[in-house]
């Protein structure tokens, strides 16, 4: 059972990512290849701005500026729905606040 849970969830992150991915190349931002559940992207308009803007969408991520990032926020992989929601939001906010 144990080794059966282990690969659902390798494979829930890995699509996850290969969606991510993809989506986030077609929005053309930049961002750090991983295979873990979580991983950075460069955000136009700054860590702390795109943090604000997606708080007030209802979407949490993490800006790393207290890290020296000042540009990253990082993302956690999350179910196939939450990963659509937060490409939505993020198209969104970036589409509202042209940096």
């Amino acid at each position: 059972m144990y080794k059966r849970q282990v690969k659902r969830t390798l494979d829930h992150v890995r699509d996850g990512l290969t969606y991510l991915f993809g989506r986030l190349a077609e929005l053309g931002l930049e961002y750090c290849p991983t295979q873990t559940n979580f991983f950075l992207i460069k955000s136009p308009l700054g860590a702390e701005r795109t943090y604000e803007l997606m708080l007030r969408e209802g979407v949490i991520v993490r800006s790393m500026g207290s890290y020296g990032l000042d540009e990253y926020i990082r993302i956690n992989v999350g179910l196939p729905e939450e990963n659509e929601r937060f490409i939505r939001s993020l198209a969104k906010v970036l589409r509202e606040n042209p940096g």
